[in-house]
């Protein structure tokens, strides 16, 4: 949807979105790369297979992207959980960003300047880590985390999962603040302190980092 903002209007007007992600019209875009969305440290190719969950079929070709949505700290529904829930229950954690959010500045009781929105998510193949811009097709493998991210563990944590928040840099990850500052954030983080990052209503007094 910001994607105008972007000085991408041609694209979003391409796209279908009264037809679904997967619909044969929208399919061919899906792939378009987003340098807006990319780091500069990341390598990686610029698109990536993603299959049906369980299974090695092919489901779409996704363009790659390194920054995510603050999905919350994991406390309240791990991220994979979402995949199981019966039709008209809430995907919800402790993030701004969820199963139809819609998230206004008010809602921030932390804080706008105390919450993160989005963070990097580095591509490794290796691990088969891969993010996009375009959304989460259903029925894909991991599909919520490619553009969710969970503050789980702490910047490139060596026991992180995918939907962790992750970079190449050394050191650490950049995160944007709800006030619209970006800041990068020490891999050695409190936890404590990264996790009430992580929520918008939390209560959590946030120290320094």
């Amino acid at each position: 949807m910001i994607l105008p903002m972007l000085d991408q209007g041609p694209l979003f007007e391409q796209l279908d979105t009264e037809a679904g992600i997967l619909a044969p019209s929208n399919l061919a875009l899906l792939t378009t790369p987003q340098p807006a969305f990319r780091c500069p440290s990341d390598i990686y190719q610029s698109a990536w297979n993603l299959n049906a969950e369980g299974t090695t079929n092919l489901l779409a070709k996704l363009a790659s992207a390194n920054y995510v949505a603050n999905w919350g700290s994991g406390s309240v529904l791990e991220i994979d959980d979402c995949e199981g829930l019966a039709r008209g229950q809430v995907c919800k954690d402790t993030g701004p960003f969820f199963h139809n959010s819609a998230t206004r500045f008010r809602d921030f009781l932390d804080g706008l300047s105390n919450t993160s929105i989005v963070g990097e998510r580095r591509s490794d193949v290796t691990m088969a880590w891969h993010a996009t811009w375009s959304g989460s097709p259903p029925g894909g493998e991991e599909t919520w985390a490619r553009i969710l991210g969970v503050a789980d563990h702490t910047p490139n944590h060596p026991a992180a999962h995918m939907e962790d928040f992750s970079s190449w840099h050394t050191g650490g990850v950049h995160m944007l603040l709800g006030d619209g500052k970006v800041r990068f954030v020490s891999e050695n983080v409190d936890t404590g302190v990264w996790q009430s990052l992580a929520t918008h209503q939390g209560g959590e007094v946030v120290g320094e980092f």
